[in-house]
């Protein structure tokens, strides 16, 4: 039905009945005009379609009571530590794949799809909590569970008609697991913050200074200073923002590498040529261009969504073509561009090299970089709600995919299902498997 409406309507916006009713689809030729406009609301967005004001769903209300504080840590001390955070994923990601994926050098089975989301959470977790949590099983299941459950939740409650709603979503399925999720949530990371106390008021007591937490728990505390704020509802929301679509990520370009012997190759030889002579330096990964290019291109040519940047109108807006958008209509921008043939030769084809090739046309450097969002890539969103934590997830995923590739060959196992979708979001296939063994590694990832 997008794709149709995208033919009919030649750029101009047009509606469609979706899974939660109502959406107005606007062209990816409107992205500047919706980021940058505030009567698109984001968290107008949120409020409609995430329950902020019910139990259990304490993530998405902290990503809108406390949006100033998560976002200025995200954009600030997170982006800021990438350098000095690189060691922490190594050295959990070294470990997680040996836990993991062992060191058989025989071949073996594995569904990933089921594993990306829980290995980005212990990665994840080790940088935003530290590595006691990140050993904390029952934070790993809650990092996972919990984006999960809400989602169920949500879907379902959107079906309810709106009076009623607050007697009935408590037997909504789902609802008691993320309930549970939520308050055991709490309690560890209250627990968490009780004994980092503790140990602050004994270096006290002892005339010893305390070194300032480098995790999200100290950044919060720092850019919230006196301010009260929901610490536990904070790492629900970060948790919920973060891991399950960075463990998509890494999975769908996984599989990308075990479909492509080749491009597996390639990527691999410049990992090591480039961690061969520069080690694991703060330049390393952007020197790893191939890489950039070939995630860039899985961000493009296999989204998890048609749409992106959900808004919510906070009162009537007139287009420029003189179209008047009612109030308290739901927004989606499409990724109509990303197929754009305009800008993409071959769109329809996956080219790992796409943007290796771009970028190296003159003056064109950093404008086609996996991290730069434009209307012809939304992957990250676009304009003031572009997503903050795009500078880590890449990092993340480029790290991991170095483990990965340089400590294990990979293969499909069997051929791969067609894509299949609930709405405009495309749904991974559980069950799609992957074959992979240990191999020996040109260069020592943990010495570097």
């Amino acid at each position: 039905m997008i794709w149709e409406g995208v033919k009919k309507f030649q750029g101009k916006p047009f509606q469609v009945i979706g899974v939660n009713g109502p959406d107005l689809m606007f062209p990816g030729r409107y992205a500047k005009m919706v980021g940058g406009d505030k009567r698109f609301s984001f968290d107008e967005f949120i409020e409609k379609d995430f329950f902020p004001s019910y139990p259990g769903f304490e993530g998405p209300k902290a990503s809108i009571v406390h949006a100033n504080i998560m976002v200025t840590t995200i954009r600030t001390k997170l982006t800021q530590s990438l350098g000095h955070v690189t060691g922490d994923l190594c050295d959990e990601t070294e470990k997680a794949l040996h836990d993991v994926f062992g060191e058989n050098p025989d071949w073996q089975e594995c569904a990933f799809n089921k594993l990306s989301a829980p290995l980005v959470a212990r990665l994840s977790t080790r940088v935003f909590l530290g590595p006691i949590l990140a050993a904390n099983q029952r934070w790993l299941e809650i990092a996972v569970s919990y984006t999960i459950n809400m989602m169920i939740t949500s879907r379902l409650l959107r079906q309810i008609p709106h009076a009623l709603r607050p007697f009935v979503y408590r037997f909504v399925p789902g609802w008691r697991a993320l309930r549970k999720d939520a308050i055991d949530g709490r309690k560890i990371i209250s627990a968490e913050i009780e004994r980092r106390r503790s140990i602050w008021e004994e270096n006290k007591k002892l005339g010893i200074s305390t070194a300032k937490t480098a995790d999200s728990l100290g950044w919060f505390q720092e850019v919230a200073g006196e301010q009260q704020f929901d610490q536990a509802g904070c790492q629900l929301s970060l948790t919920f923002a973060a891991i399950h679509t960075t463990g998509q990520m890494l999975s769908k370009a996984l599989f990308r590498l075990a479909e492509n012997v080749e491009w597996q190759k390639e990527v691999r030889e410049e990992m090591v040529r480039v961690l061969r002579t520069d080690g694991w330096q703060k330049t390393s990964l952007y020197k790893m261009k191939l890489l950039d290019s070939f995630l860039k291109e899985v961000h493009r040519f296999d989204p998890g969504s048609t749409t992106s940047m959900h808004r919510v109108t906070k009162e009537s807006v007139a287009l420029p073509d003189g179209t008047v958008v009612p109030k308290g209509a739901q927004i989606k921008v499409l990724q109509d561009l990303h197929m754009d043939p305009v800008v993409y030769s071959n769109p329809e084809v996956f080219d790992p090299a796409r943007y290796l090739k771009m970028r190296s046309q003159p003056g064109q450097e950093n404008n086609w970089q996996w991290i730069t969002v434009t209307e012809h890539s939304l992957g990250f969103g676009y304009g003031k709600h572009a997503c903050p934590g795009r500078f880590f997830a890449s990092n993340e995923v480029k790290i991991a995919l170095c483990w990965m590739l340089i400590k294990y060959d990979w293969e499909l196992a069997e051929p791969l299902k067609p894509k299949w979708w609930l709405g405009s979001e495309m749904i991974p296939d559980a069950a799609a498997k992957l074959r992979y063994r240990r191999r020996e590694e040109e260069i020592d990832l943990s010495t570097l």
